[in-house]
């Protein structure tokens, strides 16, 4: 993180799947590779396979209402951009390709080091405030409904205005 942390009041924390991107889900995105292929898919997984973050193999647009608060919340003044996703971190090459190709960049980017995804994003939003000591404003933007529903529980225990915004894309309703 190269901004100072002791000045920054507001975290910015953006999902990666469903939320600034549309990846397919996984039975969209092996029907894609088999037609596109015309071999099945080789893997038994698909959310840990860097192959399923292959932006020339699978069409991934961004999400035009997350692309619109990204830029929005890029030029706000003390705050952190965060990238916090599920993938694993043995797939940062490939995510923060991605990222690169629709010219997103964060201050920090925060990856699944192994165990349930809302756990680990959990732990990682107790490590921020801890981090980041003036933390008035936390803003997510996440697409899973079941995160969502426990993101607001875990912001309204905390002393900090906190909102989240849900995100609907096209391939993961």
């Amino acid at each position: 993180m190269g901004k100072e942390l002791n000045k920054i009041d507001r975290l910015a924390i953006f999902d990666l799947d469903g939320t600034l991107i549309d990846t397919p889900m996984p039975a969209i995105g092996r029907k894609e590779y088999e037609e596109k292929t015309g071999k099945k898919w080789p893997h038994k997984g698909w959310w840990s396979i860097a192959q399923s973050l292959d932006f020339n193999m699978f069409e991934m647009p961004v999400i035009p209402e997350t692309i619109a608060a990204y830029i929005k919340e890029k030029d706000a003044p003390n705050t952190l951009m965060v990238m916090m996703t599920g993938r694993l971190k043995k797939l940062s090459p490939e995510v923060e390709k991605l990222l690169e190709h629709y010219d997103l960049t964060f201050d920090t980017y925060l990856y699944n080091t192994g165990g349930e995804t809302l756990k680990v994003k959990l732990n990682y939003l107790e490590g921020l405030i801890s981090k980041c000591p003036k933390i008035e404003t936390i803003h997510m933007f996440e697409d899973r409904e079941l995160h969502i529903a426990e993101f607001k529980v875990w912001g309204a225990s905390k002393d900090i205005a906190f909102d989240i915004t849900e995100i609907k894309s096209g391939r993961h309703d």
